[in-house]
């Protein structure tokens, strides 16, 4: 309170400087909560000297392990068991943490848990069971078995914890204590099989039919196990197949159905009738007879599924076809060859192949059976061997005799007539015999065909030739006879003449003497080529030239103009407008003319156009003084092109000073 500065005032004041947290402590250190219930906790700071800082909560992060959550200070958990709540502050140097420990209780009794949960037993046996108290949240409150009342639907009895069931089937076990439940599954099965009975025990199916079973099981002692068809596999012997409990055969005849069911087995009867009738089967299937012979035949009734229905051959009407006839079961044929035998009964009807091979050797047949050569020409035949009704026996040709009268000769099968006329050409072979009518004729003329004929080069065109006598009678093709020749240019082979030159040509043929021509014109073929033409195939550079074009085929021949329809290209330079070609450098130039991708071209020579100006060599030079520089000149047109050394008649001069002499200049 004095007047005057105090001896530290020029101290400055002093700043206490607080002792860092160093520790926390949770309240309550241990609690107890209901599973679902929470609990709040605080939290108090200390120093190291162990100096309070006060309460912390509000800056201190809860959490709760094993399970559970914490809001703010709040923490809570369900399941039951000791927990740990950790509270966690942080300071600057580092994290302080404690540690609370809370029991958690299970909660009011919810339910109850049976055990097993799900089981199976065998009718009339039982099952014992346990019942576990659980809360809401599924905690155990132990077990409460004792005070359970344990109830089984929808039948059987339960005593005490123990169930049993006499009825096959699901069951539902109910445990109930102070009104809370809970429920158990249980699976009773029948005893066990003993044996099983299949019904119908004997019965009759026509073919194609089917037939449906029952299995009734049984124990040891003979009682139902009720039915048990579903749990039955069904099979049938010798034949066919079960689909599920119904059973089919095609097969007529005795066949035995077998339950089968985890091995327990019962047999049935079941006889499967023939169906109605369908088709007839004859017998003999396939057989053979000689012409004029015959073949006895039977006729089984047959159902859709081929079982037998007997012999009713007796009530069956017999065909034969394409020939032949039947007399009752009898049929009867004359032509060799294929045939079916077809019986028919109350429309059902049946087939049988039946070869008819041909008999014995009783004539020939020549081939051909008439015809006319001229005189000196020959005709060869072939023989064919044929039975009493017709049928060919095969080509006798090779054993043959041949002969050929009134005259004439044969060698083999080939006859040569010597004389005009008819003639009779006879062969022979062990006393069967054939004939053969021949003309003899003399050839007046022939005839060439086609007359008048077009073709493409390089294509060939065949030709005929027919034969007449004086009164324009034919006498046949004798093409093979006659010789052929094509002009004025191509080729014949036989009777196929060809030429590649496309203009007018002349097809002649010659037989017997005789003479015959046509005219055959050869058209170009398609175009391969172009060809070129020009008025010259040297210009001046600079100037040009019109070029015709000709389309060409391959073998040259003209297709006609195309100048107007072709592009044109010069090389290795020049333009070309049109057909019209030009170009300026002096040399050898090709002219190319394309039209549907084909080409053609022409060679040009390009020569220099007259003298423009020289060209000196060396262009520039340098010397000494009073020296000397010789010089060439080459003459060159107003497109550059050379028209050679001109050194000798040209006139050389210097400036500003100096002289030359020849083609030598000199300045000092």
């Amino acid at each position: 309170t004095g007047i005057g500065p105090r001896t530290y005032d020029d101290r400055g004041a002093y700043e206490f400087q607080t002792a860092s947290l160093y520790r926390i402590a949770v309240s309550p250190a241990t609690a107890t909560i209901q599973a679902g219930g929470s609990q709040a906790f605080t939290v108090q700071g200390f120093d190291p000297a162990g100096n309070s800082f006060g309460d912390v909560t509000a800056s201190t992060a809860f959490a709760i392990a094993p399970d559970g959550s914490c809001s703010a200070n709040v923490c809570t958990a369900t399941t039951a068991g000791p927990h740990t709540v950790t509270a966690s502050d942080d300071t600057t140097e580092a994290t302080v943490t404690a540690t609370a420990s809370v029991l958690v209780n299970p909660a009011a009794l919810d339910h109850l848990v049976l055990s097993p949960s799900t089981a199976t037993i065998v009718s009339r046996t039982s099952q014992t069971y346990t019942a576990d108290g659980r809360d809401v949240y599924g905690n155990s409150l132990g077990d409460v078995t004792s005070a359970t009342t344990f109830t089984i639907a929808p039948n059987g009895s339960c005593s005490g914890a123990t169930c049993t069931a006499s009825v096959a089937g699901p069951h539902t076990v109910t445990g109930t204590r102070a009104g809370k439940t809970g429920i158990a599954s249980l699976q009773v099965v029948a005893a066990a099989l003993d044996h099983i009975v299949i019904s119908p025990s004997n019965t009759s199916i026509t073919a194609g039919g089917s037939q449906t079973y029952t299995a009734q099981g049984f124990d040891v002692a003979g009682n139902s196990l009720s039915d048990v068809t579903a749990g039955t596999t069904f099979s049938i012997s010798p034949d066919r197949t079960c689909s599920g409990k119904v059973c089919t055969a095609t097969t007529a005849g005795p066949h035995a159905v077998t339950g089968n069911n985890g091995g327990k087995t019962s047999t049935a009867s079941l006889a499967v009738n023939a169906g109605p009738l369908d088709h007839l089967s004859l017998s003999p299937a396939t057989s053979s007879i000689t012409a004029g012979g015959s073949k006895t035949y039977t006729a089984q009734g047959i159902d859709r599924y081929g079982n037998s229905r007997g012999d009713v051959t007796s009530a069956t009407t017999f065909a034969i076809a394409p020939d032949g006839t039947c007399n009752g079961n009898v049929c009867i044929a004359t032509t060799s060859g294929i045939h079916t035998v077809t019986a028919t009964m109350t429309g059902a009807t049946g087939t049988a192949s039946l070869q008819v091979d041909a008999a014995d050797l009783d004539h020939l047949v020549l081939s051909p059976a008439s015809g006319a050569v001229t005189v000196g020409e020959s005709q060869t035949y072939t023989a064919q061997g044929r039975d009493a009704y017709g049928n060919a026996t095969g080509d006798v040709t090779p054993g043959a005799t041949f002969t050929i009268a009134p005259d004439g000769s044969c060698s083999g099968p080939t006859c040569t007539v010597s004389a005009p006329g008819t003639h009779t050409v006879t062969a022979a072979v062990g006393g069967a015999t054939g004939t053969a009518s021949l003309e003899g004729v003399s050839v007046d003329h022939i005839a060439i065909s086609p007359s008048d004929a077009t073709m493409t080069a390089g294509a060939s065109q065949a030709y005929t030739v027919e034969g007449f006598d004086a009164a324009g009678n034919s006498l046949g093709d004798v093409t093979s006879s006659a010789t052929f020749s094509i002009g004025p240019d191509g080729s014949c082979s036989l009777n196929q003449c060809t030429a590649t030159p496309a203009w007018p040509h002349t097809v002649t043929a010659e037989y017997s003497g005789k003479t015959t021509s046509t005219s055959l014109f050869v058209a170009a073929a398609a175009l391969d080529h172009l060809g070129l033409t020009a008025d010259s195939s040297t210009i001046t550079a600079g100037t040009s030239e019109t070029f015709g074009a000709d389309g060409r085929d391959r073998f040259d021949n003209s297709t006609g103009d195309l100048t107007s329809s072709a592009a044109f290209s010069i090389s290795p330079d020049g333009s070309c407008s049109g057909a019209t070609c030009t170009a300026s450098v002096a040399g050898p130039h090709t002219v190319t003319a394309t039209y549907a991708g084909k080409t053609g071209s022409y060679a040009l020579a390009v020569n220099p156009a007259a003298l423009d100006h020289l060209v000196l060599t060396p262009a520039s030079a340098a010397i000494a003084p009073g020296g000397s520089q010789q010089f060439t000149a080459d003459a060159r047109d107003t497109y550059g092109n050379s028209l050679g050394d001109v050194t000798a008649s040209t006139t050389f001069t210097i400036a500003p000073d100096g002289s030359c002499l020849g083609n030598a200049c000199t300045a000092s």
